[in-house]
């Protein structure tokens, strides 16, 4: 076991090289040549000078039924391991020997300190959907109900941006609650859809969230014409409403939401790491939705 870090790499077949050579398994596991170690994470809580908390990329003894030792290869360049939602980095973006690789949010276009050359073979691996490896079910509800963060603002589609005909889509913003047609929501299939669409428009809207700028670890959510993809499919649990396909949580920019766009980032602090104690969950991600939605 213990904690992995960058080194050059070493001649083929050379003593050194025997503890740089992996394989990923059909398991979804990364295992260091013949050995028994795999590559897992265990979070680090002394993470003051980070954005998020950061997880120790270590090895571990192989287990195949151990989420936290599943791995999908994310655009062809970064590797996601699917638990937390993070992805193998050099910490500070530092490339030199010995440097500490670690887990961290994925950034929504892969880094130099999140890209990896890796063996053509893996790209079997490669989770071109951003989803599960084994999704959450997908709900539906016959109840339309509204969307409220912790403060008691509702989610709207944005009143300056409307949606038109000939522009089917806007951006949602932090409303105060007036049950207008904007702020009203059903659940098909996982799908957040709205309820009511404006005059003349066709087709259903569904509430959806993109990648953000390329260097962030979060995005914002906006309504479009369904397409069916993982971006627009949505999990919830407790408090927690979860994007399946970034892994990534709505948020809330707290009592000064009013007008602003919802964002979604890494689950971290109020879904995945509440099971293990490890984290507390924090207010920001305290949702209010209808009680049939959750499945």
């Amino acid at each position: 076991g213990g904690n992995v870090v960058l080194y050059t790499c070493a001649e083929p077949g050379s003593e050194g090289s025997k503890n740089q050579n992996w394989a990923i398994r059909n398991d979804y596991t990364i295992r260091m040549g013949l050995t028994e170690f795999c590559l897992g994470l265990k979070m680090n809580l002394k993470t003051s000078n980070f954005n998020y908390p950061y997880a120790n990329l270590t090895l571990v003894k192989c287990d195949s039924s151990s989420a936290e030792q599943k791995w999908t290869i994310q655009d062809g360049v970064a590797i996601r391991n699917e638990y937390y939602g993070y992805c193998i980095d050099a910490m500070a973006g530092i490339l030199e020997d010995n440097q500490p690789l670690i887990g961290y949010p994925c950034h929504s276009q892969p880094r130099d300190n999140q890209r990896w050359m890796l063996p053509d073979s893996w790209s079997c691996f490669d989770d071109t959907t951003f989803g599960d490896l084994d999704p959450p079910p997908e709900c539906t509800s016959d109840i339309v109900g509204t969307l409220k963060n912790q403060d008691g603002y509702c989610f709207g589609t944005n009143i300056e941006s409307p949606i038109t005909p000939s522009n089917p889509w806007t951006w949602v913003t932090y409303q105060e609650c007036d049950g207008s047609a904007g702020q009203n929501w059903r659940l098909e299939y996982g799908q957040i859809m709205i309820d009511k669409n404006p005059d003349g428009v066709t087709g259903s809207l569904c509430l959806a969230t993109d990648g953000g700028d390329p260097g962030l670890s979060f995005g914002w959510l906006y309504v479009h014409e369904c397409t069916g993809k993982s971006d627009e499919r949505w999990y919830f649990e407790g408090s927690i409403m979860r994007n399946n396909g970034f892994v990534r949580c709505v948020g809330s920019k707290g009592e000064d939401a009013l007008g602003q766009t919802p964002t979604t980032e890494p689950c971290l602090f109020g879904y995945r790491n509440t099971t293990n104690n490890e984290l507390p969950p924090v207010k920001n991600f305290n949702m209010t939705y209808p009680a049939d939605w959750q499945c």
